[in-house]
This record gives C-alpha cells, structure tokens and sequence, in this order.
C-alpha cells in the first residue's frame, strides 16, 4: 500500500494503514458517515492528507463517483 500512487478506497483498515505510511487515499464514505469521517468536509482531522468523496444521499454514489473522476483525470500526468 505504500508503493502506490492512488488509491481509492471505502473506509477500512487499508485506510490506516496508508495513513500510517504517510500516504493519501481517496475515499468512498457513505451517508450518514461514520465518525471518524465527520459529519461534513473534505478531510478527517484522523487521516491527513485523505481525500473524501460523500454521499449526498443513502445508496446513491453518482455524486461521489462523479467528483471521484473529475478529481482523478485532473491530477493525472500528461
């Protein structure tokens, strides 16, 4: 997990573990969030660095898949 460039993720132990290496991950957190991933923004105080992608609404991850690929094509390389 510490040899990758991206990783996206839903929250689990991977999360930790990346954060434990000091690397960032993208990840999925659904609605209603569980606490560690706050009620509301784009970070958790717990995992710097790591990118939140929420639902807006149980059960539909259009929203999120959506900012989750906008994000990713505009950090990608030439």
């Amino acid at each position: 997990l510490a040899l990758l460039d991206e990783y996206v993720t839903v929250s689990n132990t991977n999360v930790h573990l990346r954060a434990g290496a000091r690397r960032a991950s993208r990840v999925l957190v659904p609605d209603p969030p569980e606490w560690r991933w706050m009620a509301a923004g784009d970070e958790s105080p717990w995992f710097p660095g790591c990118r939140i992608y929420r639902q807006e609404v149980n059960g539909d991850w259009e929203g999120a898949f959506a900012r989750l690929a906008g994000d990713l094509l505009g950090s990608s390389g030439p």
